[in-house]
């Protein structure tokens, strides 16, 4: 069974990808959000993980880079999750060092069952929404 969220619910989360380009449109496809830009130059797909009661970032790309679009999208998901009885935010298959370093700095780890010997940032990254969060850290 799929969670499917209102999307009036993800107005918030739409309009930070909206401000970042004007031509996307999004669609909910078995419990996961997908926002596109017409150009592939801003993306998302966000998965609501019901059995982790995770809201896991699997793809992300904005336009307009160095613009706070991250932080925003953080703080936007932090607050659905509240609302909506999810515990953490995961970032799916971070491989960057530029994606390693926001997500350090944003509070984020490293969930050591994901992660690649040897390299410092590959794997997924995790930030509990509320203390209830079995994994809090």
């Amino acid at each position: 069974m799929y969670y499917i969220p209102d999307m009036e619910d993800l107005k918030p989360l739409i309009s930070l990808f909206e401000e970042d380009n004007e031509s996307i449109e999004c669609r909910i496809d078995q419990g996961r959000l997908f926002i596109e830009s017409d150009d592939r130059e801003t993306e998302l797909m966000l998965r609501f993980n019901l059995i982790t009661k995770s809201l896991v970032v699997a793809r992300i790309l904005f336009q307009h880079k160095r613009k706070g679009n991250g932080e925003k999208l953080i703080g936007i998901l932090q607050d659905y999750g509240r609302e909506h009885d999810f515990v953490r935010i995961e970032f799916e298959s971070i491989v960057s060092e530029e994606a390693y370093r926001f997500l350090v700095k944003n509070g984020f780890h490293r969930r050591e069952d994901t992660a690649l010997p040897g390299h410092p940032y590959i794997g997924n990254w995790i930030r509990p929404i509320s203390e209830t969060d079995p994994l809090h850290l």
